[in-house]
């Protein structure tokens, strides 16, 4: 569980060099902005005190003492570096860059001794020589940085095999590829078109779900006269399995769809509550399950007892909808698209992903989109923006698309195709940029902070930004970024855990290696 004794002196190693280079740089107002937001973004998950139970040691130098040091000098601020430069603490960490005898401290870059107090030290990084010294300490403490945060790189998804937490009952080892995922890979042909008829069937003669509307609409209708229904996700995209369940958006007085903030919409809750009411009186019909009033979108979640779907009824913007029809174009234009999505769906089902908070179906759905259009396949959803050339906004944002995608012919086999999407996520740098399928390129975390770097696509982004404090920004301090293609302030995966994305890229590598097998 704790790193080994011989890896110790390794890490306290590169833990010295990134401290002198912190330093020196921030002497010189260096920009560290995009290393704060990296190493920032790792602490997070690994907040609480560990003990490790092999050596009964709770102080052991692991990795995740590495982050947490260099996370607490990182937040130094660099303005403040010089009006503070004769405080006590900052001088007590630039003495620990010098080697301590009984009368000196040694200066190791310029071979000089000093005397054992802190104004000999502020003395000394006056002199002359020393800003030609600390040019070439910054140069080869740089090397020794970048060296680092390939480290970071390479163990920070390892971090809960080396550091001692509580396990619970969750398995934080990332093993093989459980049984039934390799099973699913022997027969990559014949399980895509089993699930590509299914779902056509689903998507064109589903009576149950035409019931449950048509139900669900003469219930509400009584109480709403102006009611219109929109139901949407996988049943209507056509990557619906049989026990899919079925979401439907109810504007209550038809005039909700393009509302700007569903959160703010004063007739919520007043609407939630009488819906819940009719649902409840018909129990014949409706099985209300939950209320979810906090979450991102509000809810209720049912069953329809005659056909036996799930439902979950939404009262927000039309912004989910507007997105299934956008999903649903690709799919028809593309049908490797659908077929890839279908096939991946069914290998996550299958791999049992650790964590509580999984890679959902729809943020799955995106990640095949954007490899397609990585590949050069699918457009980016800002050029179907500039053919439609008429604006469309739904809570402040661009949803006027172009839905008339042309055919999208794919050159290559499915298994070739399924291949590629493996080792491509398999060896995806999620530490440092976000999956933006709006412009159909990545686009590096840092941009972010400093919005005005963004690519011109994002404009809305911005605008939405400085529109207010209160608008919450894109989260890019997750594990996995993926950008929703029309709400750009929201990360579709910023719940997912650190494990679960371990563990999803080593089953990308291990699928990938399996089919290069067969």
């Amino acid at each position: 569980m704790a790193t080994k004794d011989n890896n110790i002196s390794n890490w306290k190693e590169l833990i010295r060099n990134f401290m002198v280079l912190t330093f020196v740089e921030e002497e010189r107002n260096v920009d560290t902005i995009s290393s704060e937001q990296s190493v920032a973004s790792y602490s997070e998950d690994v907040q609480q005190p560990t003990h490790c139970k092999i050596k009964d040691d709770s102080n052991l130098y692991i990795p995740n003492d590495v982050y947490t040091e260099i996370n607490k000098l990182l937040q130094w601020p660099m303005n403040n570096l010089k009006k503070t430069i004769l405080d006590h603490e900052c001088l007590d960490i630039t003495i620990k860059f010098m080697e301590e005898t009984n009368k000196y401290w040694k200066c190791h870059e310029c071979e000089i001794l000093l005397l054992k107090y802190h104004k000999s030290v502020h003395q000394h990084d006056k002199n002359k020589n020393y800003d030609k010294i600390s040019l070439k300490c910054y140069e080869e403490s740089k090397n020794q940085r970048n060296h680092l945060m390939k480290e970071f790189d390479n163990h920070w998804y390892n971090i809960q095999t080396y550091a001692c937490i509580p396990l619970n009952s969750l398995d934080f080892v990332i093993g093989e590829l459980p049984s039934r995922a390799k099973e699913l890979l022997e027969h990559v042909e014949e399980t895509t078109e089993n699930l590509f008829l299914l779902s056509e069937a689903i998507l064109k003669s589903d009576v149950t779900k035409e019931k449950l509307l048509k139900q669900l609409t003469s219930l509400l209708n009584t109480v709403f006269p102006r009611l219109k229904i929109y139901p949407f996700g996988s049943r209507i995209t056509g990557l619906a399995f049989a026990s899919s369940d079925i979401d439907v958006l109810i504007d209550c007085e038809g005039d909700a769809y393009e509302y700007n903030e569903c959160d703010k919409f004063p007739s919520l809750t007043y609407y939630m509550d009488i819906t819940k009411k009719c649902l409840q009186n018909d129990k014949d019909i409706w099985d209300v399950q939950e209320i979810l009033k906090k979450t991102k979108v509000p809810i209720i979640r049912l069953r329809h007892r005659q056909t036996g779907l799930q439902c979950d009824i939404s009262f927000s913007n039309g912004l989910s909808v507007e997105n299934t029809k956008l999903i649903k174009s690709i799919n028809e234009a593309c049908p490797s698209c659908r077929k890839l999505i279908l096939f991946v769906k069914k290998w996550l089902s299958c791999c049992s992903l650790p964590g509580i908070n999984c890679i959902t179906n729809y943020a799955l759905t995106w990640l095949v989109i954007f490899y397609l259009q990585i590949q050069k396949f699918l457009p980016s959803i800002s050029t179907l923006i500039k053919r439609k050339n008429k604006s469309r906004r739904i809570s402040g944002w661009e949803t006027g698309v172009d839905h008339e995608i042309l055919d999208v012919v794919v050159n290559k086999s499915f298994v070739q195709l399924l291949r590629e999407f493996f080792i491509f996520y398999g060896h995806f740098n999620y530490r440092d940029y976000v999956i933006c399928p709006l412009i159909g390129d990545t686009v590096q975390k840092k941009n972010f902070i400093d919005i005005f770097t963004l690519p011109d696509a994002m404009d809305l982004y911005i605008e939405y930004i400085q529109k207010s404090v209160n608008n919450e920004s894109f989260r890019i301090d997750s594990s996995i970024c993926i950008q929703d293609p029309y709400e750009l302030s929201h990360n579709l995966t910023k719940a997912v855990a650190p494990i679960t994305l371990r563990a999803f890229k080593q089953y990308c590598k291990l699928s990938a290696n399996i089919l290069d097998n067969m």
